[in-house]
């Protein structure tokens, strides 16, 4: 067995050819700590910067030793101090784990006279209290009988033992057993510096038994400093006295930790993460080379940053991009101050403070606002990392770049799930979809699985996020076409159709807000204009003609119809940027008209959604049919009654809100003026009206002036 010499060149230069690597490296080392059998104790260190592989490395030199034939393999003794309870029985815990570790390595009898004899040796320290201050220890009787328990010879035969003498038995015991002892001591320097004291102190009164090698691992600047604390001014100096021969880890390549982290990424799913979003697997590999690599300088970080991974990644899958998620992650660890200022603001990187919040000032101005306090949390980064880590924050969130080039909206940032959208970046930012939130994993559901729609649509209008995902389906149809276009087409109707919707839009709280079915039909409308001319003619008659529904059909037809001047003659557009030609247009409007005659005769456009817009554009299109299917309406009050309510409501205002203001040339439209002051006189006779709304609504349409609905009071027209 080789002893352990101080010029064994355990590194290579670092990058040169007769650099080893770390599973020779720790063999060459494993077979050092072999001591002979006249050998004095070994005290060697393993160094390296917190988090650069050091428990790696014991891992493999302990691989190594297991696999030496039995005749050659070592007592291994790995001994932890995160688990001794007080620094007062350091030795005490670390005897007896060392006679435990002695006795079970084997039944020979030499073998369990050493435990034996180490073992007694703990109880000392059991009865004698570690001073520190004291050089080792000072004898100090405390806690006999809970030590020893109730026997008195044993307590009298502690109270006059030496402890020289029994440390000489210890060795003589340990000299027979033809065996050495390796230990592995890791982690000191992640201990507080009081325990770092007592840790070396333990080491310097321990280490001197025969055939026993010491290997401590620990961040030599971390140490030092911790010693200094303690009064140690050359704590250098101290270190050399205790360990012989001091190793440092050999140099990590940026081509290792490189190769680690492709492994992980291999190992993190069995599918490519990068497939759910455009041009994902381009942007990870953006993010990753000019920003990420660079900044990922030990195995430890490589870990450290895949373990996140490994639980926030499942959790926001198809919802944020991955090479967002994978940056996010780097600057959790890399930069936990920037990290803990984006989860606290993260308007200020993203310009906008909650996904259905606007503010009063631009984005770009907000996110101005909080640069000092990005430059504050940027401070505690080493002044190697900043440069990039900077770099990697302005990607993820251009507004915080002092350069305007490639701004998107937020639209646009959430289709790619990028993290600059700011209902992304909570998803990101929780693990997971907020209770308020939608996945898009149901949104994509929706757009490539006909047979899901149903249940989807049902479960987000029962659990009040309709609104949100059509928002997302917007978004998604711009990515995204379904093979269905004409059935996904008559599901967006259905939606609109929905009786519960018009309760929701008639709730709507937000000023800012539109109607669902418009924002329905923008979503066609996203669909409409990638399909090609035919197909777009094709499936503008499916939403107009019998199968669709009527709140859908009447805002494509009106957005059709404006688009060739019928509104507004100036605000036409070009031809070529119309959704259907001028005789598709005549198609529209005869399905339309049809899908309106039947609703008539059937009643059912008296409950519709969006009968409102329908009744005037039919008084536009064919004020003959309007008033041939308006008119037998007012036979019975109960249609009566409701009919109104479809014209009657004319606007709101500042005073009291929604009014009516029916004028003559409305009730001519629909069947004369005189015929309908008649029926509603009639109809205030034969009943009192409580329904203050309808009250308003009736009384307008005798007087030709304004009410409010709220109270039937009378207003001042603008």
């Amino acid at each position: 067995m080789a002893r352990f010499h101080t010029d064994t060149p355990i590194t290579g230069r670092p990058g040169s050819e007769d650099q080893l690597n770390r599973t020779e490296f720790a063999k060459r080392i494993g077979t050092a700590l072999l001591l002979e059998p006249d050998s004095p104790s070994l005290v060697a260190s393993l160094e390296g910067k917190w988090g650069y592989g050091k428990s790696s490395v014991i891992n493999l030199i302990v691989r190594h030793l297991k696999s030496l034939p039995s005749g050659e393999r070592p007592i291994i003794f790995n001994f932890n101090p995160w688990i001794v309870g007080s620094t007062e029985r350091l030795v005490e815990e670390f005897l007896t784990q060392l006679a435990s570790e002695v006795g079970i390595s084997d039944s020979a009898q030499t073998a369990q006279r050493a435990a034996q004899h180490l073992l007694t040796y703990s109880r000392l320290f059991s009865v004698l209290k570690f001073v520190p201050g004291a050089e080792i220890y000072a004898a100090l009787l405390e806690k006999v009988t809970a030590a020893v328990g109730n026997a008195t010879d044993a307590i009298a035969d502690l109270k006059s033992a030496n402890i020289d003498e029994q440390r000489t038995a210890v060795t003589d015991a340990l000299r027979e057993l033809h065996q050495p002892i390796v230990v592995f001591i890791d982690d000191i320097d992640r201990l507080p510096p009081s325990e770092v004291f007592q840790m070396v102190r333990l080491v310097k009164a321990i280490a001197d038994f025969p055939r026993m090698a010491f290997v401590l691992a620990f961040d030599p600047a971390y140490l030092e400093e911790a010693l200094k604390h303690y009064g140690i001014a050359d704590s250098r100096a101290y270190l050399d006295k205790l360990v012989q021969i001091r190793i440092h880890l050999p140099q990590i390549g940026a081509e290792d930790i490189h190769r680690a982290t492709m492994k992980e990424l291999t190992d993190l799913a069995n599918s490519d993460l990068t497939s759910y979003f455009d041009r994902d697997k381009e942007r990870l590999g953006e993010l990753y080379y000019m920003y990420c690599k660079p900044l990922i300088r030990s195995v430890r970080d490589v870990k450290r940053i895949f373990n996140r991974l490994r639980f926030s990644e499942p959790a926001t899958r198809r919802e944020v991009c991955f090479s967002d998620m994978f940056a996010l992650e780097v600057i959790a660890i890399k930069a936990p101050t920037v990290y803990e200022l984006l989860r606290a603001h993260p308007g200020a990187f993203t310009g906008v403070t909650a996904p259905l919040e606007r503010l009063l000032e631009k984005p770009e101005e907000y996110v101005a606002r909080y640069k000092d306090e990005r430059e504050t949390a940027m401070r505690p980064i080493a002044p190697e990392d900043r440069k990039y880590l900077r770099e990697l924050v302005e990607n993820l969130f251009p507004l915080t770049s002092d350069s305007t080039w490639g701004h998107q909206g937020q639209d646009d940032l959430r289709t790619r799930g990028r993290v600059a959208a700011i209902d992304r970046l909570m998803i990101a930012l929780s693990f997971g979809l907020p209770s308020d939130e939608v996945s898009m994993q149901d949104v994509h559901a929706f757009v490539d699985s006909p047979e899901t729609r149903s249940e989807l649509i049902e479960a987000h209008i029962t659990g009040h996020k309709v609104e949100r995902f059509v928002e997302l389906l917007r978004d998604a149809v711009e990515t995204t076409r379904p093979s269905d276009e004409a059935n996904f087409s008559l599901a967006l109707g259905a939606i609109a159709d929905d009786p519960r919707i018009r309760d929701l839009d008639e709730n709507r709280l937000n000023v800012l807000s539109v109607g669902l079915t418009l924002e329905l039909w923008w979503v066609a409308a996203k669909l409409l204009k990638k399909s090609p001319a035919h197909e777009r003619f094709g499936l503008l008659e499916t939403i107009c003609g019998p199968a669709g529904g009527l709140a859908l059909s009447t805002q494509s037809l009106q957005a059709c119809l404006a688009q060739h001047g019928f509104y507004d003659e100036h605000r036409s557009v070009p031809e070529t940027e119309r959704l259907c030609d001028a005789e598709t247009l005549e198609r529209l409007k005869e399905l339309w008209l049809d899908k309106v005659r039947t609703a008539f005769q059937n009643r059912s456009f008296l409950d519709a959604n969006e009968n409102t817009p329908a009744i005037f554009l039919l008084r536009r299109l064919d004020a003959e049919l309007a008033k041939k299917l308006v008119t037998p309406l007012l036979k019975r009050d109960e249609d009566l009654d409701r009919i109104v309510r479809v014209f009657g409501v004319s606007g709101r205002d500042s005073v009291k809100g929604k009014y009516s203001h029916v004028s003559p040339d409305l009730l001519d439209s629909f069947g004369g003026s005189d015929l309908w002051k008649a029926r509603v006189q009639e109809r205030l006779e034969a009943s009192q009206i409580t329904d203050t709304e309808l009250s308003a609504i009736y009384q307008s349409i005798l007087t030709g002036n304004m009410y409010y609905l709220i109270d039937a009071s009378e207003g001042e027209p603008f």
